[in-house]
């Protein structure tokens, strides 16, 4: 019997989640994932859609050299 001493993996984030993570708007998620600039997956047999963590933190990433 042992206890989780550490924290629970990274889960994958809902719409939602991903839109207050971002701090944009739900629709402008989903007109990213229509068009590729964010990754996502359905879950099979159902409309749930998910976003990794990674695919997230990737559009935080800051672009260009540093001043």
């Amino acid at each position: 019997m042992s206890k989780h001493t550490q924290s629970e993996p990274a889960r994958d984030f809902t719409l939602d989640e991903a839109a207050n993570e971002l701090q944009i708007h739900k629709v402008t998620v989903r007109r990213w994932i229509a068009n590729g600039t964010l990754p996502a997956y359905r879950i099979k047999g159902s409309r749930v859609v998910r976003i990794r963590r990674a695919d997230l933190e990737a559009l935080k990433q800051p672009i260009g050299g540093a001043a």
